[in-house]
């Protein structure tokens, strides 16, 4: 409620700007400069609403960055005099529209933030933005492509996979090549990608693997052998999703939980077992002065661990 009687009141006060100007327009003939209303808009209506957190107290990290803008962000220098913020329709059609249409309030409260979306550029790209066409005619006759735009998260994110090297092991694959992952799965080279592969398990439709998440998974010219998948505790990889989306962490292997030495551990840190294996487990107590884990992923000790509970009475 607060934040509607805040719309309404920024809204009016923008109306009121509009209208004293379109009153000196009529009584003068003249066309008024609209550098009071420009102004007015951006102080009192779009930056209290821009996406928090800001870049440098103005740029909204969730608007729409192109790369450069992006770059210049990211590398920690100052950004006085480097970036623009640039609506994808020109200011001045939102200014014309508040004085010769005298929209009413709600009116202006429902049309006024879509007039007024913004990307965040370079001041070199935004000196080449015509007046003219659509948000995508006028960025393309600048040499931009707005569907490449994207927030500055997910630029850094892009990034940040750039940047992570190739691993010397996986230099040599290529489209056909055949490998298997910790848990013998076999999946096969369909694309070669700057951050990564996107491979083929069996009849699934293609799926995309980061450089960092292929050396977690596992790229084995050999199937694991029976002694190595025994000792396998955990799998943790990477969400599979169909090549050309974005890439993001991904929930346990539903293979590696199937068993139940793998199931979820509740809040006291024993594991939801079966009836039956919970029964075994509450049969067991205290754990004695031997260590008990093993000395290597290859061996495991027999010996008890633990003290008997005593009887109940």
């Amino acid at each position: 409620m607060e934040d509607l009687r805040r719309d309404e009141v920024d809204a009016q006060l923008v109306l009121d700007v509009a209208a004293s100007l379109r009153r000196w327009r009529d009584r003068t003939g003249k066309e008024p400069a609209t550098k009071v209303l420009r102004e007015t808009v951006w102080f009192f209506w779009q930056h209290p609403r821009l996406d928090r957190p800001l870049v440098a107290s103005k740029y909204p990290r969730g608007a729409l960055w192109s790369e450069e803008a992006a770059s210049a962000a990211l590398s920690g220098s100052s950004l006085k005099d480097k970036l623009v913020i640039e609506h994808l329709e020109p200011m001045n059609r939102a200014l014309r529209w508040l004085i010769d249409d005298e929209p009413i309030v709600q009116l202006v409260i429902d049309q006024l933030p879509d007039r007024l979306a913004c990307a965040v550029v370079t001041k070199e790209q935004s000196v080449g933005l015509p007046d003219a066409g659509s948000p995508e005619e006028r960025y393309a006759a600048a040499g931009l492509d707005l569907a490449a735009f994207r927030s500055l998260d997910d630029w850094r994110g892009a990034m940040e996979r750039q940047r992570v090297p190739r691993p010397a092991e996986l230099a040599a694959l290529t489209v056909g090549d055949t490998r298997w992952d910790m848990m013998g799965r076999e999946w096969t080279v369909v694309d070669v990608l700057d951050d990564g592969l996107a491979v083929q398990y069996d009849e699934d439709e293609p799926r995309v693997f980061t450089w960092h998440a292929l050396t977690t998974i596992g790229a084995r010219e050999k199937p694991p052998s029976a002694g190595e998948m025994a000792c396998l505790d955990t799998f943790e990889g990477r969400e599979l999703v169909p090549a050309g989306q974005s890439l993001q962490r991904a929930a346990p292997s539903a293979v590696s939980r199937s068993s139940p030495r793998f199931a979820k551990r509740s809040q006291g840190g024993r594991p939801e077992l079966p009836s039956t294996l919970a029964v075994a487990w509450n049969a067991i107590g205290a754990p004695g002065f031997e260590p008990g884990t093993s000395p290597t992923r290859t061996v495991r000790a027999t010996r008890l661990r633990h003290a008997p509970m005593p009887a109940a009475v």
